[in-house]
């Protein structure tokens, strides 16, 4: 999602170089089986209840739930209907 908007933006290479260095300084958590069965689990879930979740978004929340993280996010009312899921709002 950080490289979707990197491209997207006005100043490509200056955004990319930026990612660069932030990637540099942290670690990065695997995607695994679990990872997409959890994904899976939580979309038809919530589709079933009417709710729509982005792709990305339901990858996201999935990672965090199994590797027992918390996630910081600006969009709060896209994850909060994730249960499960440890949420901190940006703001």
């Amino acid at each position: 999602e950080l490289y979707y908007g990197a491209y997207k933006s006005q100043k490509t290479t200056e955004n990319l170089e930026k990612l660069a260095v932030f990637f540099d300084m942290i670690s990065c958590l695997e995607f695994n089986h679990d990872i997409a069965k959890l994904a899976g689990e939580i979309r038809a879930d919530l589709d079933s209840k009417g709710m729509k979740i982005g792709a990305y978004d339901v990858l996201i929340a999935s990672s965090a739930i199994i590797y027992q993280k918390t996630l910081v996010t600006n969009n709060v009312k896209e994850f909060q209907r994730v249960d499960g899921l440890n949420l901190v709002d940006w703001q």
